[in-house]
């Protein structure tokens, strides 16, 4: 059983991604301080978090997009791009339970303990894919047991959709849409909240999953025959 491309990576996959992630969370940070966030740790914790989302709907996005063109390089970024998602939602965690400051303690996560719930679901979630990404636990497992475990990622996108649906995300993006100036929520009316633009992405990317098998490619060779080669 051959490696599947999308095992094999080189430095220059690794650059790439690390250079799209370094921008994720810095045009975040940016974003952050446009709405009236200064640059901090905290501002990072966030950008980490949102990018790390970002890095997962990009990784899910380039395998559609492979399987309906005749593009399969995109391929190669795929495991680089969850690895690296997988380190950022571990630092949002350990930031998040350990730098506590006035507006976080543990009297918050007391309050949302749902959110703390899915989310640390979500991270365990998340590892065990990143554990899982390598050659030898690849041939270890086999196809149907690996492709099968991977799937799993869809479910994990939809406990960290619940995490922060239930830090009361949602409300910031109608008070944004009406226009409504509150201090935790809205800081500048013409930028959308992260979390607004996050939901969107993840809807156009089950959007597209959706309506994949219309558009795949007919002679597109898939992973698992270029897994046994």
């Amino acid at each position: 059983m051959r490696t599947p491309i999308f095992l094999k990576n080189t430095y220059g996959d690794w650059a790439v991604s690390l250079f799209i992630s370094a921008v994720g969370v810095l045009a975040c940070m940016g974003t952050l301080m446009l709405r009236g966030r200064p640059l901090s740790l905290f501002s990072f914790n966030k950008g980490a978090a949102l990018t790390a989302m970002w890095l997962v709907i990009l990784a899910i996005a380039l395998g559609s997009l492979c399987r309906t063109t005749k593009f399969s390089k995109p391929l190669r970024l795929r495991r680089p791009l969850g690895i690296l998602a997988a380190v950022l939602m571990s630092a949002h965690a350990i930031l998040s339970l350990f730098y506590l400051d006035d507006r976080y303690g543990w009297g918050y996560f007391g309050k949302n303990w749902e959110a703390l719930l899915y989310g640390l679901a979500a991270l365990i979630g998340f590892l065990l894919l990143w554990l899982t990404s390598y050659d030898f636990m690849f041939r270890r497992m086999g196809w149907t047991a690996w492709k099968k475990l991977h799937n799993v990622v869809y479910v994990l996108l939809a406990l960290s959709l619940l995490h922060f649906c239930h830090l009361g995300k949602p409300l910031c993006w109608l008070d944004w849409l009406e226009g409504v100036q509150t201090q935790s929520c809205v800081r500048d009316g013409f930028i959308p909240p992260l979390s607004l633009i996050l939901f969107l992405g993840l809807v156009l990317v089950a959007v597209v999953r959706l309506l994949e098998p219309i558009l795949r490619q007919p002679k597109w060779v898939d992973d698992r025959e270029d897994a046994d080669g």
